[in-house]
């Protein structure tokens, strides 16, 4: 997996750096100044204007289409 992401270059997906496995095993990755979609979503006082939310699901489908055009296809299964 760490090598699938250090190959992985757009602009709508976040920039893997590297990985550690100590103390613990985790990603690293460019940082985000605004934090994660999951979290404003899931924040109620995070208010997205339609325009906004437009945008958002159009860069979201431009990233995964990269990826399912790679040879082999990757799948988001979080998504």
């Amino acid at each position: 997996e760490v090598k699938m992401l250090a190959e992985l270059r757009h602009p709508n997906i976040i920039l893997f750096m590297g990985a550690t496995t100590k103390p613990h095993f985790c990603f690293v990755t460019e940082f985000m100044p605004k934090g994660n979609l999951f979290e404003h979503l899931a924040n109620p006082a995070s208010l997205i204007d339609d325009p906004t939310r437009l945008k958002m699901a159009k860069d979201i489908a431009l990233g995964m289409v990269y990826l399912h055009q790679r040879k082999p296809p990757i799948i988001h299964n979080d998504l």
